[in-house]
């Protein structure tokens, strides 16, 4: 995790995120060619190996990855984005330990656009599966149909604040 942290603390480039695209998604070390320079350079999160599908771990990660990357306009490619349907409806994510998912909640709560986590984990389905409550709180449609009330008391939250613990707050009330 100290290579993703230097990731974040020094200047991003291309060049950064190239070397250390492989630890983001909890993937083993993956030859250059898999990895996309221009997905890079615009900005998209995609899976790189079919074996994404195999760990719904993967999914909070990528998740947590839009939330640390947003700042940047970075987004989920829309072939991820339906792998990711494909994990939400799996029972596989929901054998997850639950300190698993907090694990990765708690992360993204500590980033600079932590709504971003949420939004990712409603789009495709998961966060129905993992907080019922806040899926339907953000309403049952697109990621932005209903987050209103809930996704900009965390933006409000995040601007105000760095700490965790009231972001969940403003997430959970």
């Amino acid at each position: 995790d100290d290579a993703l942290k230097s990731v974040t603390q020094t200047d991003q480039t291309v060049q950064n995120l190239r070397d250390q695209w492989d630890l983001w998604l909890d993937l083993p070390t993956t030859p250059q060619e898999y990895i996309r320079v221009d997905d890079l350079e615009e900005g998209i999160l995609r899976h790189i190996t079919p074996a994404f599908v195999e760990d719904p771990v993967r999914l909070l990660r990528l998740a947590r990855f839009a939330a640390r990357l947003g700042r940047w306009g970075f987004r989920v490619a829309h072939g991820t984005h339906g792998l990711c349907g494909r994990m939400a409806a799996s029972p596989d994510l929901l054998a997850l330990r639950r300190e698993r998912v907090w694990q990765e909640m708690k992360q993204a709560l500590g980033e600079e656009q932590p709504w971003r986590f949420f939004e990712v984990l409603h789009s495709c389905g998961a966060l129905s599966q993992l907080i019922p409550e806040l899926h339907q709180a953000m309403g049952c449609g697109s990621a932005h149909a209903g987050r209103g009330t809930v996704m900009n008391a965390l933006q409000r939250a995040a601007a105000l604040a760095a700490d965790p613990r009231m972001r969940f707050a403003c997430v959970m009330y």
